[in-house]
């Protein structure tokens, strides 16, 4: 059974590697078109988390706590400080700005970001009670001022902002936004004219059935672009999203230099330029957008970031991260791998 489902795997990557050789330069003029060639914004500092408070910890009374967790408790962390990371670079969040943090679980990454920026207000937005009430009594023990956590969906985001009176919100996150869920936020933050970073999960259940965790609505057809659709056929795409999901053992911090890996990464990347430039055709030229990775690669198979601010929020600096994107060869296995390389620049 092992060697009937490797070798159907090969016979996916080849197919895979095929889809991209054919489609690069295609899919390298559809993210030429529009992605930012350089960001403003000061070179973001490691994260001391012995200056976290202990609460606002991974591992620290939460469902990640004892010692058999200590690998996914280390991987937490860098996750959370890859987001933080580029959070700053980018300069999403300014004084002021109303941020929700999508499947905010237990309030990980929306308590983090209340912590570094106290002039925002974060909603942790949760459909699930159970850990909706874990992420209140953190914010309870914490102290924070500035956050909220918020049981329910969409519907109950809108009225909880009409009830508040703040109009919308500015910005919007999400670490590990699963399957249809991401396309939800983004079309979310479209409405509001609002910025977002998200990290997203599940690619496969972007055009499969199983669970869309609150992407009820969102259209399973792929391409949603009119420029990757250009490309890429609906079963070329569905092909690629497919191939995206990828699963490792939790004491496995080797895989990002699999060959498996290599393939997964293109194909998230497709997946990820093909939410971008829908985008780019729904929200016009003001908004900037981007893609990134968390670092370190191996804290997560799923680390690809889509990234999009709005042009007020730029400002200068010293420093600038770029995204330049890449669309270059994998010599490995002579499959076609999808770059993005994030690099930093003196002015």
């Amino acid at each position: 059974m092992h060697r009937r489902r490797a070798e159907k795997r090969k016979h996916r990557d080849a197919a895979i590697g095929e889809i991209l050789a054919a489609s690069r330069e295609a899919l390298r003029r559809v993210a030429s078109a529009f992605f930012a060639d350089g960001v403003d914004g000061a070179e973001p500092q490691a994260l001391d988390w012995g200056a976290v408070p202990a609460i606002l910890r991974p591992g620290s009374g939460d469902h990640l706590d004892g010692a058999k967790n200590a690998s996914r408790v280390l991987r937490k962390r860098q996750q959370l400080e890859g987001m933080l990371r580029l959070l700053k670079a980018w300069r999403v969040v300014r004084p002021g700005d109303v941020v929700v943090d999508f499947g905010a679980g237990t309030g990980h990454l929306g308590l983090l970001v209340a912590w570094a920026c106290p002039e925002a207000f974060v909603i942790c937005l949760e459909r699930k009670q159970w850990t909706s009430d874990a992420a209140e009594k953190r914010i309870a023990e914490s102290g924070l001022a500035n956050c909220v956590a918020l049981c329910g969906d969409i519907g109950d985001l809108e009225a909880y902002l009409r009830a508040r009176g703040c109009g919308g919100f500015q910005v919007g996150l999400g670490l590990h936004t699963c399957g249809l869920l991401t396309d939800l936020v983004l079309e979310c933050c479209e409405a509001h004219g609002a910025s977002f970073l998200l990290c997203p999960c599940c690619y496969g259940q972007v055009v499969d059935g199983g669970s869309t965790v609150g992407g009820d609505g969102v259209p399973r057809a792929r391409p949603r672009s009119a420029g990757v659709g250009a490309a890429l056929s609906g079963e070329q795409m569905a092909l690629l999203a497919r191939g995206g999901d990828m699963t490792v053992r939790a004491d496995d911090e080797g895989f990002p230099d699999t060959p498996r890996f290599k393939v997964a990464r293109a194909c998230m990347r497709v997946v990820d330029l093909d939410r971008l430039a829908w985008c780019r055709e729904h929200r016009g030229a003001g908004v900037r957008l981007g893609m990134a990775a968390l670092d370190p690669p191996a804290c997560s198979p799923k680390n690809n970031v889509v990234i999009g601010v709005r042009p007020e929020r730029r400002r200068r600096a010293g420093l600038s991260l770029g995204l330049g994107w890449g669309l270059g060869i994998g010599l490995g296995l002579g499959i076609i791998t999808i770059a993005g390389i994030v690099r930093l620049r003196k002015r």
